[in-house]
Formats: structure tokens, C-alpha cells, sequence
């Protein structure tokens, strides 16, 4: 193989501090969106046609990454009108369900999820309405998801693998716990341990 210059004074590029992600505005600060709940903000796009003859306009106020508002807007062709009547159809809130499910790409099993739901009094059929995102039981619940998912195994899917580093298994299980500590779920809180310890003490 014979490789030009340019490629030969190359130098390998590797990773540096982890800084997160770069911070992104919204509504009138800075954030570093590391999870769907940290979008905010208005924003709208179009999409048109082939032969440009029609145009479809959408526009969503996203709260905590709930769609709180949306607006279609189509002018000319009859596949606005289409592209109209699908976004109508995706548009509806999200269930509980699936806010669980966005936590993360990794395939948690359904049975897990339901177990962790009725643990915490929550119907994953019920719309995730904002009160609800914000309430006690969906985040104990989320924190039960966090910490199943520091624990699950490495797999392959459909020809996809999912696996995860020492660093996110600590920060899934970091996030667990905060969660549990903010909502006073006394059942993770580390208990005092008593015994003998010895005269030297």
C-alpha cells in the first residue's frame, strides 16, 4: 500500500476530557441537553414535494420535551395534505410507556417495565402529561430503570449491540439514586449498620 504524504504526517486523533455535551440555547440560557426532558423551546420546519407544488410547515412549542403545542401549516399539493394527516396522527402526547422507553436505547424488556409501573402505582397506558413527568411516581420509576439498566447485560439485537462502559453503568446508577434521594423513596436509603468493632477504637 502506498500511502501520499498528507496521509503519512496524519496524527491519530483520540478522545480528551469528557466536557458532556456542548452547550445549546434555550429560551433565554444555556443548557446542556443530556436527556429528552432537558428540550425546550419553539421550533418549525417545512418540507415540500418533488416538483415543489405544495409545502408543509410544522411547528412545535416543546416544553421539558413534551410537545405541548403544534401547528400544521400546508399550502398546494394534495401530499401536503398527506404529509398533514400523518403528523396529526404522530402529534398526540406520548404514554407513560413510551417516556420510559425514551430513557434510553437500550432494549428494556416490557415485562421490566411493567413491574417497575405497578411498583409505583403508574398505568403505562395513561398519557405522560407534564404533572405527570414531573411527579413522584414516574421519576421513582425512572430511577428504577436507571438502576436496572447500571446492572444489564451487554447484548446483541437484530444485529445490533448494545453495551455499556464502567463510566455509564456509574453515572446510570448516580442518576438512580439522586432520583431516589430527591423523592424520599426510603426504601434505597442506606441504613446505619451496628456492631462490634473492636477496643482499639
Amino acid at each position: 500500500m502506498v500511502y501520499s504524504q498528507e496521509v503519512q504526517h496524519m496524527c491519530v486523533v483520540k478522545k480528551g476530557p469528557n466536557h458532556g455535551p456542548a452547550p445549546i440555547p434555550e429560551e433565554g440560557k444555556w443548557v446542556k441537553a443530556k436527556e429528552i426532558k432537558d428540550i425546550s423551546g419553539l421550533t418549525h420546519g417545512i418540507g415540500w414535494c418533488a416538483p415543489q407544488q405544495g409545502t408543509c410547515k410544522l411547528t412545535l412549542n416543546i416544553k421539558e420535551g413534551v410537545i405541548e403545542e403544534a401547528l400544521v401549516e400546508t399550502i398546494g399539493c394534495s401530499g401536503m395534505t398527506h404529509s398533514a394527516a400523518m403528523a396529526s396522527e404522530i402529534l398526540p402526547g406520548k404514554t407513560v410507556l413510551e417516556a420510559l422507553k425514551s430513557i434510553t436505547a437500550y432494549p428494556v424488556p416490557l415485562r421490566t417495565l411493567v413491574e417497575t409501573a405497578e411498583r409505583r402505582g403508574l398505568s403505562l397506558s395513561d398519557e405522560a402529561t407534564q404533572e405527570t413527568l414531573k411527579g413522584k411516581a414516574f421519576n421513582l420509576s425512572k430511577a428504577d430503570t436507571l438502576l436496572w439498566l447500571s446492572l444489564a447485560p451487554n447484548v446483541t439485537q437484530g444485529g445490533q449491540s448494545y453495551s455499556f462502559t464502567d463510566e455509564q453503568r456509574t453515572e446510570f446508577k448516580n442518576r438512580a439514586y439522586k432520583l431516589f434521594n430527591e423523592f424520599e423513596d426510603e426504601a434505597v436509603k442506606p441504613k446505619p449498620i451496628y456492631g462490634y468493632k473492636g477496643s482499639r477504637l
